[in-house]
């Protein structure tokens, strides 16, 4: 028959802790001691003594069971609350709940759309999506007064702009607050994955990175007579954009942001830019004593202007195609030009399903 040694059971659970009870030894009490709660057993006879201060023990108590404070996890936490995550405390003395910020927004537009700080505060990153495919779109940038903090903003187009003979006809257009820079446009696109990156940095927009969409491909429509020694702009017929509809799968469209000013047969650069202008234009087979060359006129200065003279008609070049990549400066115009280096007048061949004089320019937005 099983029995019980009354004698060998030593150990009195004597709840919380209480100063003005006299322990003896192996009484066991709990006691919470800077937030945290342990279990202590007495190992001399005592009263008024706390078992800890501050983690440390009192020469009259032992440790029972330890909570790992300091470790990686602390029992004595309650269960936080929706949207808490467990960290440490500002003073890196002990672990608490905390509310979790950051993370990513993303917003899709239609339509005009103004951010506002609480569209970006707290978050990481916020994504503005646009459509431009129904006519030009603005978005407004919130104030940078009004945001508490620093948040990478993008925006991005979503759905291309429509076409129209080859034309690509709208744009969205970014522009600060009105008490930041006036209002400034700050980028534009027109195609889809055009896209600006930004960050509040001080008291001012960074932009990161950023793509955009702005040129136009097209060909001389007519065959242009150029006088012996003449430098003149090539405008015969105009300048028609192609129209090939599908491009083998590539981006349709051969003109995106509206960039051509077909009264005055040139490129009108839409904002401070990098332009990559190139221009191919056919001549008469050198038997036929031509003098053309290829050039170009930006904001009114000659680019690549030839300036050989001869009567023998046997003096060419750079040749006939031309490439310019250079800072430009928002509202400058850019045009195709040739110079006939001969005394007898000379053909510049235009038309020809644009198989001839054609030129392709690119802008790119730049920031310095």
């Amino acid at each position: 028959m099983a029995f019980v040694n009354l004698g060998r059971v030593k150990q009195v659970w004597k709840g919380v802790y209480n100063a003005g009870t006299a322990y003896k030894v192996d009484d066991i009490v709990q006691y919470t001691d800077a937030g945290t709660q342990n279990t202590y057993i007495c190992k001399v006879a005592s009263t008024g003594n706390a078992p800890s201060t501050n983690g440390t023990l009192h020469s009259s108590w032992d440790f029972q069971t330890k909570s790992s404070e300091g470790g990686v996890f602390d029992s004595s936490l309650t269960i936080g609350t929706a949207g808490q995550a467990l960290a440490v405390n500002a003073g890196a003395t002990a672990l608490e709940w905390q509310t979790i910020t950051g993370g990513m927004s993303i917003l899709a537009k239609t339509a005009n759309y103004t951010i506002v700080a609480a569209d970006v505060d707290g978050k990481t990153e916020t994504v503005v999506s646009i459509d431009v495919s129904g006519g030009n779109k603005t978005i407004t940038l919130p104030a940078l007064s009004a945001m508490s903090a620093t948040t990478v903003l993008t925006i991005i187009v979503n759905v291309s702009s429509s076409i129209t003979s080859g034309i690509a006809d709208y744009k969205v257009v970014v522009n600060q607050d009105a008490a930041d820079n006036s209002g400034a446009e700050i980028w534009s696109g027109t195609a889809k994955g055009d896209f600006v990156r930004m960050i509040k940095m001080g008291a001012a927009w960074q932009v990161l990175d950023n793509r955009e969409t702005f040129f136009s491909r097209r060909y001389m429509a007519s065959d242009q007579y150029i006088d012996g020694y003449n430098h003149e702009h090539l405008t015969a017929g105009g300048w028609v954009v192609y129209q090939n509809s599908t491009n083998s799968g590539t981006l349709d469209g051969n003109d995106w942001g509206n960039c051509w000013n077909s009264s005055n047969n040139e490129f009108i650069c839409p904002f401070d830019c990098w332009v990559d202008a190139n221009l191919s234009a056919s001549f008469p087979a050198e038997a036929n004593d031509h003098g053309l060359t290829a050039s170009w006129r930006i904001n009114g200065q000659d680019m690549w202007r030839h300036q050989s003279r001869s009567s023998d008609g046997r003096v060419s070049g750079p040749d006939g195609y031309i490439r310019i990549y250079q800072p430009c400066t928002s509202g400058w115009d850019i045009e195709p030009w040739n110079q006939n280096m001969d005394d007898n007048g000379c053909t510049t061949y235009g038309g020809r399903s644009g198989e001839v004089c054609q030129l392709h320019i690119r802008a790119t937005r730049r920031y310095s």
